[in-house]
């Protein structure tokens, strides 16, 4: 029984290495694997090249792929956490509304040309912005109301529907053009990555994630009721809110560069914990490694399905997590895991 949980274990790293090396090799121009490797260390040297090799490589498949993994594994620990912390399996990193709020504050930006910094990233930093805010005010609520799951969940949704709404109604008063600008934050894109972007998220990720580790064991007694928890010196309360802000910072960091890529954050971790079990330690690394597959190889679906135009990856991670979290269902149920 052991060996075979330890085999499975390992699949998922196997087909996480499987799903980044053929993301790196597929596309219309073709690099031998060896050059690959080459350009890898090249870039990584700092080494001067102009080639186009190099290029396609080092400047758009390598990012385009990493930014991919980072956004995945963010979005799949968000997800773990949002689900143990609102003890909800339907949560995702945007049950509070966060990716409703980054829509709106980018909206602002393009639309109404109404942004609160000056240069290249202003709409990036006003959806950053917005979608911090929804949490805090999700929080402030919520906190009146001792933090509990259901006061969240259901601020969040209200949060989400508002703000999507005023998201249509400038979009109605709006040029074409500006509106055609608005569809990346609305169905997601990887089309963007650069090396810069990959850094602040996975500097934000290397801040947080450790410290959701690290509060793992709390969530795991949680799971138990919160009197047991209580009694057992944990404040319920504060590793709620601990744990939700954290998820915030790191979904709003990947939503304001990426727009918003559904499904990743809600069907991960209940694909490890059919496979390896309800340990949140184990949960959130697995989930990591997961969501990153999936990301890999949505992307890699959206770059294949009508070459050379690259469809919205959201659109593709929504078309494949949408039956794909049905039949999870109907696993669980069978095996009586719901």
């Amino acid at each position: 029984m052991k060996t075979s949980s330890k085999a499975i274990e390992f699949l998922f790293p196997l087909i996480f290495l499987i799903a980044v090396v053929l993301s790196i090799n597929i596309g219309p121009y073709d690099v031998e694997p060896i050059e690959i490797l080459r350009i890898i260390m090249d870039g990584i040297k700092q080494v001067p090249r102009s080639d186009n090799a190099f290029l396609v490589i080092w400047r758009i498949r390598l990012p385009r792929t990493i930014l991919a993994v980072v956004t995945g594994v963010g979005l799949a620990i968000c997800g773990t956490i949002m689900q143990s912390v609102l003890d909800n399996p339907m949560a995702s990193p945007f049950t509070l509304g966060i990716s409703s709020g980054a829509s709106f504050g980018a909206a602002l930006a393009i639309l109404l040309e109404f942004y609160l910094i000056q240069g290249t990233y202003f709409i990036v930093f006003n959806a950053f912005i917005f979608a911090l805010v929804t949490s805090i005010v999700v929080f402030t609520i919520s906190s009146r109301y001792n933090a509990s799951p259901e006061t969240m969940v259901l601020t969040g949704i209200g949060l989400s529907f508002l703000f999507s709404s005023l998201t249509i109604l400038l979009e109605y008063f709006s040029s074409s053009e500006a509106v055609y600008n608005l569809q990346f934050w609305i169905h997601g894109s990887l089309g963007k990555a650069t090396w810069e972007k990959i850094g602040i998220i996975s500097i934000i990720q290397m801040l947080t994630i450790p410290v959701l580790y690290w509060k793992a064991l709390n969530l795991d007694v949680m799971a138990y009721g919160e009197d047991q928890a209580t009694s057992l010196g944990i404040n319920v309360k504060n590793t709620r809110i601990l744990s939700a802000g954290l998820v915030s910072i790191i979904a709003a960091s990947i939503v304001c560069f990426t727009g918003v890529i559904g499904f990743i954050g809600l069907v991960s971790p209940h694909i490890v914990r059919i496979f390896i079990g309800s340990n949140s330690r184990k949960v959130i690394v697995f989930s990591g490694l997961t969501g990153a597959s999936l990301l890999v190889l949505s992307d890699i679906v959206s770059s294949m399905i009508m070459p050379p135009l690259i469809l919205p990856i959201g659109a593709i991670t929504s078309l494949i997590g949408a039956p794909f979290f049905l039949y999870l269902i109907q696993k669980r149920r069978r095996f009586g895991n719901a």
